[in-house]
């Protein structure tokens, strides 16, 4: 893993260094530097006897207390804004501002049978960013989902995290604690260069995801690595997922780049992509499967270790739990 610091990588790494201290200047922090919410929400062990437009309990979202209605599950229970929309039973729930709305939050069994314990923060190929809290092996598989279009995000974000730290699961409130959440990292390109900022130094992501993509080309088959010269190219890496509250790290971030490969024949390509699209564009091939996924498990400060993740699931549990287990 290279970092860029006075002289590394020449023009390029000054180039980014010093646009990293310009951010800097202007009190840029990452995610692990920012407080999430400084007052805590009202814990729903307070509740009262729910009575007809009296609130059941309330959040404190940027010094204001917002009055809630109490949505009980089965051995769960969610503070949900008394003005905002509700549709759900004993195993679900889905809450909206109004109707119509593309922000929501929702609570729902897992998707693992067994898994980890943590937090995710991806966006979605429609620009929709995502936050979901998880609950880990030997406990109620449920998650609690947060969702909201990329233009609404900083509206909302601060509520929907209000209202998932109040959930409530035999009688514990297990994401009370939990901070920071996981956002978008501070990450710049320059030059065709991706480097993800930590506290003290950039770190330059393309080295590792060029021993990626030669690790995984390695281990193609014979017959599959004939359609193509060996040669390759990498899109410019952007930011896909992160984590945190897992137990290989405190902080992962994951960052994606389309690979194209070089076809020997320009006119021969695999027919099956594997569940993939396949895509030729003057001779180079891509199929969404054979794309550059880079985790990078870290601690604010220094990178711990660089993994190549499979493509699917970015920002879900189940990323997490390959995660957590390689």
């Amino acid at each position: 893993m290279e970092k860029l610091k006075t002289k590394t990588m020449g023009y390029i790494a000054a180039g980014v260094v010093a646009l990293g201290a310009v951010g800097a200047g202007l009190g840029i922090t990452q995610p692990w530097k920012q407080d999430e919410e400084p007052e805590p929400p009202a814990p729903p062990q307070e509740v009262q006897t729910s009575q007809p437009g009296r609130p059941d309990g309330y959040l404190t979202v940027g010094g204001k207390q917002i009055p809630c209605t109490l949505h009980e599950g089965d051995g769960w229970s969610i503070l949900v804004p008394q003005e905002w929309r509700i549709d759900g039973d004993e195993t679900h729930l889905a809450a909206v501002p109004e109707l119509g709305s593309s922000v929501e939050l929702a609570v729902g069994p897992g998707s693992l049978e067994k898994g980890p314990r943590g937090v995710s923060c991806y966006r979605d190929d429609d620009g929709t960013m995502n936050r979901i809290f998880f609950l880990g092996e030997g406990e109620k598989q449920l998650e609690v989902s947060c969702r909201a279009p990329e233009d609404q995000w900083e509206d909302y974000k601060f509520t929907l995290a209000a209202m998932a730290k109040s959930f409530t699961v035999d009688g514990e409130q297990p994401f009370q604690a939990w901070s920071p959440l996981p956002e978008e990292p501070q990450w710049q390109m320059a030059d065709g260069v991706t480097v993800l900022w930590l506290d003290k130094d950039g770190v330059a992501l393309d080295g590792e995801a060029g021993k990626a993509v030669k690790a995984k080309m390695q281990a193609w088959d014979t017959d599959y690595r004939s359609y193509f010269t060996g040669k390759y190219r990498i899109e410019p890496l952007s930011w896909k997922a992160s984590y945190t509250n897992l137990d290989c790290a405190p902080y992962v971030d994951i960052f994606v780049g389309q690979v194209r490969y070089e076809l020997a024949d320009p006119a021969k390509a695999p027919a099956d992509a594997g569940g993939g699209v396949n895509s030729v564009v003057n001779g180079w091939y891509s199929n969404g499967i054979d794309d550059v996924c880079l985790a990078v498990l870290h601690d604010g400060e220094s990178v711990k270790a660089v993994k190549s993740t499979p493509s699917v699931g970015l920002g879900r549990p189940s990323n997490a739990a390959w995660l957590n287990e390689n």
